[in-house]
């Protein structure tokens, strides 16, 4: 009697081996993309916080403490990722009492639009953005001076 496995029943081994890798495989990309979302849902209410507490220190509008309009201007239409967004960002969230630019989980920086009193009007909030390298979510920061 001849002991060993023939070709068929390794071929079937290495099929079911190859399926649940593919199956664990997909799990964990899974797994990864809630992680990733779930580290910038806690950015960006960190980043909220710390808008709050400065204009509550300073007694002054978002838009007054970053002194740009729009920080985000430079970081639409697929410029996410370009030295332009990162420096203007850098400076705004500076000025609002972080460290430097923050970035998100793929890499890019946090982005935000400074409406709140635009133009003299309480039409608009003040928006924070991430970008996942597909789409833009938005947050809106409660208002300061427009309640």
């Amino acid at each position: 009697m001849k002991k060993g496995f023939t070709l068929i029943e390794l071929l079937v081994v290495i099929s079911i081996i190859a399926l649940l890798s593919s199956i664990a495989t997909a799990s964990l990309n899974n797994a990864r993309t809630k992680a990733k979302k779930a580290k910038e849902s806690a950015d960006l209410r960190q980043i909220i916080t710390q808008i709050e507490i400065k204009r509550d220190e300073l007694n002054k509008p978002l838009v007054d403490i970053t002194l740009n309009g729009c920080s985000a201007c430079s970081c639409w239409s697929g410029n996410q990722a370009s030295a332009g967004c990162a420096s203007v960002m850098t400076t705004t969230m500076t000025n609002i009492g972080l460290p430097s630019v923050l970035r998100n989980p793929w890499g890019y920086p946090y982005y935000m639009d400074e409406n709140e009193l635009e133009g003299g009007s309480c039409g608009a909030r003040d928006n924070l953005y991430s970008f996942d390298g597909t789409t833009t979510t938005g947050v809106s920061i409660p208002f300061y001076r427009c309640q």
